[in-house]
Formats: C-alpha cells, sequence, structure tokens
C-alpha cells in the first residue's frame, strides 16, 4: 500500500519472476477495472497509470556489468524491460504491462553483503562493520535514493486519486474480512471488498458532506433554533441518503440494506453531536449574552455616576428602569429563534441585572450619603468653631463689650465659618447646602442671643462694681485730703491745697488702673468735683486754725505780761541780762503752761508759735 513498491529478487529478473509479476498486475488491473469515481472526485485517473513506483531490488549481483547501484540498475532495466521481435509473445506481454502499469520503474543493482553474512554463522548480528564496504557503500546509496528527499516521496494513490486514511483503514478491514475465510479469495472478492470499501467511503463522504452542511447553515449566527435545526437536519438526511442510494457500488441487497442502516446510524450520530454542539453553543452564546448585557448594563449606568455627581432616588430608579427595558428587549431579540428556550435565561438576566441594580442603588445613597455627612459634620465643626472663637472672647471672667462690637465681632466669625461652609458645596440640587447654611445661621443666631444677655449681665455688673469703686476712691480720696487738711497746721495757701489735691488724685488713679477697669476719666472728673466743697473746708480750718492761735497767743501774751509785771512791782528798772534770763523763764513756763491748750496745733509749730509771740512780746 505504499506509493513505492521495492520488489525484491535474488541474482537476476528472470521469465518466472517477471510471467509472476504479469500475474499480479492482472489482478490488480481486474479490481481496478471495476471501481468507478464518484462524479464529484477530482481524481478521475485520466491520464495516469493505475500503480506509481516500482524499483526491482536484484541482491546479491555478481557480474561486473553493469555495475553495482542505481545507474548501473537503470541500464540493467533499460535493457531487461526492451521488447524485442524474438521474443515470445508471453514474455513481450509481461513486459509490456509493467511498462504500461507503473508511472516509474527502475532497478537497483544491490552487491553482497559479504561471505560471513551469507555463511549462516549463528554469531552474525548484521553489524555494518561486519558488512563489506561496497554492500555498506551501496546500502546508503539506496536509502539516500529512496529517502532522501522528502519532497520526493510521494502520496499514494490508486487510478490517480490520493489513499486517505479512513479509506485505506476500511479496505484492511475489508481485506481482513475477506481472507479470515477459509476460501481462496477471488478477483471478484476484492472486486466487492473494492465495492463495500468505496460505499463506506461515500456513507463517510457523505457524513462530511451533512457535517459540512449543517455548518454552513450555522456559519452566520451562534446557533440554530431547536425545530429549525432539526428540520435541516431532516431535509439533509433525506438527501444524503437519496445521493447514497443513487452512488452506491455495492449490488448485494443485504449489502446494501446493512450500509444504508449504517448511513442512517452514522447520519444520526452526527445529528445528536450537532444537535449536542449546538446546545453548548446556545448555552455559551446565551450566557456570553448574558454577561455582555449585564456588562453593558453596568458600563452604561456607570456613565450616568461620577465621583462628583449625585443623583436623586427618583432619577437613579429612572435611568435603571430604562436601562433595563432597553437590555430586555435586546435579549427578546436575541431569543426571538425559539423564544420559550429561553425562559429560565431571561428570569436569570433579570435576577442579574436586579443585584446588579441594588448595588448601584446603594452606592448611589452611600454617595448621597456621605455628603449629607460631610454636611453635618461640617456644619457641627463650624457650630463647635463658632462656640470655641467667642467663648475665646470672655476668657476674662470680668469682659464685656458694647453691643455694636459684640455683633460686629460676631458677624466676622460667620462670615468666616460661611467661607468654609461653601468650600464643602458639592453644588447639587439633590442634597443643597442652604438648609444646612441656614442651621447654622440659625444656631449663631441663638447663641449670639444668649452671648448678649450675658454681656449685659456683665456689663450692668461690671457698671455696679465700679460705681461702688468710683464711689469707694471719691471717698478715699476726700478722706485723706480731710485728713492731709487736718495734719496741715502750717500750709494755708490755695496754691499747696491744690498740689497735694493733684497728687493724691495721680497717685490713686495709679494704684487702680491695672487692677480694675476704670474710668479714669470720669474718676478724674469725680475728683475734681470735690475739690471746690474741700477748699471751703480747707479755708475754714485755715480760718479756724488762725482764730485758735490767736487766742492761745493772747492768752499766752496776756499771761507773760502778767509776770513780766510781778517783776516790775518793786523796781522800775531791771537790768537786761536778769531781763533776758526772766524771759527765758517764763518761755519755758509758757510752753509747758500752755501745752494741753495748742488744740491741733502740732509740737514743733505750737513751740515756734510761743516763741515768736514771746518773743515778739519781749522786744515790745
Amino acid at each position: 500500500m505504499s506509493s513505492t513498491l521495492i520488489f525484491n529478487v535474488h541474482n537476476d529478473l528472470g521469465e518466472d519472476t517477471l510471467s509472476s509479476m504479469h500475474k499480479f498486475l492482472d489482478y490488480g488491473l481486474q479490481a481496478l477495472n471495476n471501481i468507478e469515481c464518484p462524479d464529484d472526485d477530482p481524481f478521475d485517473g485520466d491520464g495516469s497509470k493505475p500503480f506509481q513506483d516500482v524499483i526491482f531490488m536484484i541482491r546479491d549481483w555478481t557480474r561486473p556489468d553493469p555495475p553495482h547501484g542505481l545507474e548501473g540498475g537503470q541500464n540493467y532495466r533499460n535493457a531487461k524491460f526492451e521488447i524485442k521481435p524474438k521474443q515470445k509473445p508471453t514474455a513481450k506481454k509481461s513486459r509490456q504491462i509493467i511498462v504500461d502499469s507503473f508511472e516509474n520503474y527502475q532497478c537497483f543493482l544491490m552487491p553482497s553483503p559479504g561471505l560471513e553474512a551469507i555463511s549462516g554463522d549463528p554469531g552474525f548480528n548484521g553489524c555494518a562493520n561486519r558488512l563489506t564496504e561496497e554492500f555498506n557503500a551501496r546500502v546508503d546509496e539506496f536509502c539516500r535514493h529512496l529517502l532522501g528527499n522528502a519532497d520526493a516521496i510521494k502520496v499514494k494513490t490508486i487510478n490517480g486519486r490520493p489513499v486517505r486514511g479512513g479509506e485505506l483503514a476500511q479496505f484492511f478491514d475489508e481485506c481482513v474480512r475477506i481472507f479470515n475465510s477459509d476460501e481462496m479469495p477471488r478477483a471478484s472478492d476484492n472486486v466487492e471488498a473494492r465495492h463495500r470499501a468505496a460505499d463506506i467511503r461515500l456513507i463517510n463522504q457523505l457524513k462530511d458532506e451533512y457535517v459540512n452542511e449543517m455548518a454552513i447553515l450555522s456559519l452566520d449566527k451562534p446557533f440554530s433554533g431547536r425545530t429549525q435545526l432539526t428540520a435541516q437536519s431532516d431535509d439533509l438526511i433525506d438527501g444524503m441518503k437519496a445521493k447514497f442510494s443513487f452512488r452506491k457500488k455495492s449490488s448485494d441487497e443485504s449489502v446494501i440494506q446493512e450500509l444504508t442502516a449504517m448511513l442512517a446510524q452514522i447520519l444520526d450520530t452526527a445529528f445528536q453531536s450537532r444537535y449536542s454542539d449546538n446546545e453548548n453553543r446556545r448555552l455559551t452564546a446565551t450566557n456570553d449574552m448574558i454577561t455582555e448585557l449585564v456588562d453593558e448594563f453596568k458600563a452604561d449606568i456607570n456613565e450616568h455616576i461620577t465621583p462628583d455627581d449625585y443623583i436623586s432616588d427618583h432619577t437613579f430608579a429612572k435611568i435603571v428602569d430604562t436601562k433595563r427595558e432597553h437590555i430586555v428587549n435586546r435579549f427578546d431579540t436575541f431569543c426571538a429563534v425559539e423564544t420559550q428556550l429561553f425562559d429560565s435565561h431571561k428570569q436569570r438576566l433579570l435576577n442579574q441585572i436586579q443585584s446588579e441594580s441594588n448595588v448601584f442603588i446603594a452606592n448611589n445613597n452611600q454617595h448621597n450619603h456621605q455628603l449629607i455627612s460631610t454636611y453635618d459634620n461640617c456644619v457641627a465643626m463650624l457650630k463647635s468653631r463658632y462656640d470655641q472663637k467667642m467663648n475665646d472672647l470672655y476668657t476674662d471672667p470680668a469682659k464685656y463689650y458694647d453691643t455694636e462690637e459684640l455683633e460686629a465681632l460676631s458677624l466676622s466669625i460667620q462670615l468666616d465659618l460661611q467661607v468654609t461652609l461653601d468650600a464643602c458645596d458639592a453644588n447639587t440640587d439633590v442634597i443643597p447646602i442652604t438648609p444646612y447654611k441656614d442651621s447654622l445661621d440659625s444656631y449663631i443666631r441663638h447663641k449670639l442671643q444668649g452671648l448678649l444677655m450675658m454681656n449685659t449681665q456683665r456689663r450692668d455688673h461690671d457698671m455696679s462694681a465700679m460705681e461702688t469703686v468710683m464711689s469707694n476712691l471719691v471717698k478715699e480720696y476726700e478722706d485723706e485730703l480731710n485728713a492731709w487738711i487736718e495734719d496741715s497746721t502750717d500750709i494755708d495757701t490755695r496754691e499747696e491745697f491744690l498740689r497735694q489735691t493733684r497728687d493724691i488724685s495721680a497717685r490713686l488713679i495709679a494704684e487702680n488702673r491695672h487692677n480694675l477697669r476704670l474710668d479714669v476719666r470720669e474718676l478724674k472728673d469725680r475728683f475734681q468735683a470735690t475739690v471746690p466743697d474741700l477748699i471751703d473746708i480747707f479755708a475754714e480750718h485755715v480760718d479756724s486754725r488762725r482764730v485758735t492761735e490767736k487766742l492761745l497767743a493772747d492768752r499766752i501774751i496776756q499771761w507773760y505780761n502778767q509776770e513780766m509785771g510781778r517783776e516790775y512791782d518793786n523796781t522800775t528798772f531791771i537790768i537786761p541780762e536778769r531781763l533776758e534770763g526772766i524771759h527765758r523763764g517764763l518761755v519755758d513756763t509758757a510752753l509747758k503752761k500752755f501745752k494741753n491748750q495748742r488744740g491741733h496745733i502740732t509740737s514743733d509749730r505750737y513751740d515756734e508759735l510761743v516763741r515768736d509771740i514771746l518773743k515778739t512780746a519781749y522786744q515790745t
């Protein structure tokens, strides 16, 4: 069954060998003549010979001419197959049939492998080093000629038609069946085997044609409907059976029935395979379509959702419903080939769409709630910041502000907080920021009202306290001036009094300026308001003091004169030295005598006053 037949002969290609070859070719040609190629077979054998190549291997060639090898073999072939007039008809016919039957016929003259190889030595194992060099060289030449060029190796053909693997196997099966019988095979048996093999090949061709036609019918679509597929298959199977009935080679009715049943079984098996494949393709295509539609749904919804965009529940539900309707319409179009086959798949699609919708809705709600939470946190933080900043204004427990000043400070803080809140604004009508601004404004108004009330209470309390402090300082001022007036026995001018009022005022203001929130101007005014009354008191004190001193002086002078008069009672003249001594004695006595009558006059002033008065009296 090879494309090249190697005909192995010993020593020479004799007439008996050619005769046997002739019979063999007659047997083969008889079988070939009964084989008709199908109409659609491109290899019809026209212009070609029934067999391909044959090489006559002449072993143990011992003659020197022609030489060993392919070239010598070709010379031998030309001479051996030459048809001569004197040859017998049988010899001519044997040569002619060989030439006519083979596309190419050759001879190869192989030398003897050597005595060691042909001696029958049981120790000979066929190693190349135990063969002759000539034999090894010719074996190498023969192998290179036969197999050296892969492109030159021919495909096996019969009557010019390439033999396929399945066909060859089927032919072997038929040959085995024939040769398993007890009778010697006849040429007609071989013909029947060839017919059966041809019919089986036809069955396989029809099966292939059926498979190809079924594939072509579904070429432009991923799958077919069950009803449509079954109808198409029935039509094709009927056509394949008709073709087999028309083109079959077998003539035996039992064989025809057997082969027809075989064709039906093979086509049914092919249909079941196609049906199963179609179901798998349908399921795969359906799954792919569901995946595609779900992905499309997700991608389309994602186009409506951006990190900076916010969608209301109502709007988002409309988007989802619109896209769901579009997806369902696409799936219905996909299922139009046989709608009832896809009910469960449609429900699965709807379930997946609903599941994805729930995820999108949940994510959208979470997205919106995150913005609400952001707004809430921002407003809470700004309220706390407002409280902190306003509380910082009152770290001093006694601190208070004018109403206009406090409102201005609150407004300034509020404007800064509004800038921060505006920065959080997502600029969406779905969750507007206006209510949060209103909430912050309302909170600030409420807090400001409380602060204004507290501020008023502090101010009133502070004013009451300051009034008390003012009154106490004015009283202290008056008391110090009164004390000074009482103690100032030697001061009697207005200028000295006013200087003293200024000194006391400055000292009191300096001592209390940093400890109390005093209105210094008002305090000065109050101090100044008491000065006129105190001046009057000072003047009265000076006058009283002068009267007191004058009365005391009069009593002292009167006493002094009386005492001096007693000294002059017995004499008209007293020497100056003695008079001076009397005077000094009277001065000392007067200081002691009138000491308790000096009143508010200080000791120094009293001593000075007595001495001056008596000095004047003495001198007089």
